[in-house]
């Protein structure tokens, strides 16, 4: 299970960013436990299982990032959906001004966190709901793109 030979996949930018993003997202939800919602727990503990795969270099650790970080996509655009669709209905208007609405609001979270909260917070928020689902959707690309451009090992016997 564990690949003893080839490159470490830290040494990959897959796997540096993965590595990375997963553990602030940890470390973040960690700080608000009693609190954390349960999709936040669920999509740490892929996370999670995404970094351990990473830093002890399993063999199929392309596949656990791909995992972890689709399934933050999911649950991040269930979330995304499910806000735009109540604002909307709220304000009857369409589907498409509830996500402005939404995520103008993000923004607007954001400065909130930074003005009264501080740095840290302010930093936090913007890694929550401006960079995370953007790293996510990267690291989906560039893991799809590096499976393909793996050349094919001939197999011996």
């Amino acid at each position: 299970m564990v690949e003893p030979l080839g490159n470490h996949p830290l040494r990959s930018p897959v796997g540096a960013v993965t590595l990375a993003s997963w553990t602030i997202y940890v470390l973040i939800g960690m700080v608000h436990l009693p609190s954390t919602p349960p999709w936040a727990l669920i999509t740490s503990f892929f996370g999670i299982v995404a970094c351990l795969a990473v830093a002890l270099n399993v063999r199929y650790w392309l596949l656990t990032v791909l995992l972890a970080s689709s399934v933050y996509l999911c649950f991040y655009t269930v979330r995304v959906i499910h806000w735009a669709a109540k604002l909307a209905d709220a304000d009857k208007t369409s589907f498409i001004s509830g996500l402005s609405f939404y995520y103008s609001a993000s923004w607007g979270l954001v400065a909130h966190a930074f003005q009264h909260k501080g740095i840290l917070h302010g930093l936090m928020q913007f890694f929550l709901d401006v960079l995370m689902p953007l790293i996510s959707l990267a690291l989906i690309v560039a893991a799809l793109r590096s499976r393909r451009s793996r050349p094919k090992v001939p197999r011996a016997g």
